[in-house]
């Protein structure tokens, strides 16, 4: 999955709600815009598991 560059602004300056709101300008009628925003976490290493 590749993101538009201006999502990943949002996403790297932990800003949610200009993601939700950037998503829906980009993506008229259509939802998913939290999942996305996991995709790129989990990407991005956010959900990695720790060493016990």
């Amino acid at each position: 999955m590749k993101a538009p560059g201006r999502l990943l602004e949002f996403y790297r300056a932990d800003d949610l709600p200009g993601f939700i709101k950037e998503w829906r300008r980009l993506n008229p009628g259509q939802s998913g815009a939290v999942q996305v925003w996991v995709d790129i976490a989990i990407a991005d290493g956010a959900y990695e598991e720790e060493d016990p």
